[in-house]
């Protein structure tokens, strides 16, 4: 049985081993006494810690990025291939994020302006310029789930702007899959947006799943910000199919 690492067992990490059947799975986990619902082994790591990789083992078929970007992660990350086999396959986790206004695909220009998308950009390339090792990049949008949901931010709010804008979401279960498909389909050296396929507006989709929730609605105001609508149009090539295309229904 291959092996799988994953730096940061969080939310998505939770997902991906409920999906997995292949694959032995080990996570990092800053706490080891704290309880976990993650169906896998966990390692202790911390980026605060002096101990570094020393209580990681180099020793995996396959590595799974997921840390949030930040002044230390982002020179962990770059120096991260070095530890492992030259034969060890990596996933990015990137972001949408990445992409400015307008229509964006995997081959649009990446001209993101917040921090977090400049960082990822700024890791995105490094990965990219790596020489003898497969990566691929994945680029989720919003998460959405049973648990997590955007809607329950919004709905603490009195008015919400731009609703006539489009949502780019994915289902977190629907990314978890998508990385195990890159990894049982070999789809290395490639990069990929994850979005769902049917964009509903900002006011159809928040106002249908605030509803669910149980929650007050805000009042919806059209704005004049220019759209930003993320197309998966390279994973529409894969043959991976959706579980969840229309978040709506």
């Amino acid at each position: 049985m291959k092996k799988m690492l994953i730096f940061g067992l969080g939310h998505l990490a939770n997902f991906v081993c409920e999906e997995n059947s292949n694959l032995k799975i080990t996570g990092t986990i800053r706490n080891l006494e704290k309880k976990r619902d993650h169906n896998c082994e966990k390692v202790f790591f911390d980026l605060d810690s002096k101990e570094g990789l020393e209580s990681i083992s180099n020793d995996f078929d396959y590595v799974l990025i997921n840390f949030p970007p930040s002044s230390l992660s982002i020179e962990f990350i770059k120096n991260l291939s070095d530890h492992f086999k030259p034969e060890t396959s990596f996933i990015f986790i990137s972001s949408t994020s990445v992409y400015g206004r307008g229509t964006s695909d995997e081959s649009s220009i990446r001209t993101g302006i917040a921090r977090n998308a400049k960082a990822l950009i700024e890791l995105e390339d490094h990965f990219k310029s790596l020489k003898g090792r497969q990566v691929t990049l994945i680029r989720p949008a919003g998460l959405i789930d049973e648990v997590r949901s955007p809607a329950k931010t919004l709905a603490r709010r009195t008015e919400v702007k731009d609703s006539q804008m489009p949502v780019n979401l994915v289902h977190t279960r629907d990314v978890a899959r998508f990385i195990l498909f890159v990894i049982e389909n070999d789809l290395w050296s490639e990069e990929y947006n994850l979005v769902s396929t049917i964009h509903s507006s900002k006011k159809d989709f928040y106002t249908s799943e605030i509803n669910r929730l149980g929650l007050l609605c805000p009042t919806w105001l059209v704005g004049k910000t220019p759209d930003k609508l993320v197309l998966s149009s390279k994973v529409s090539l894969t043959g991976f199919k959706f579980s969840y295309p229309n978040l709506l229904s």
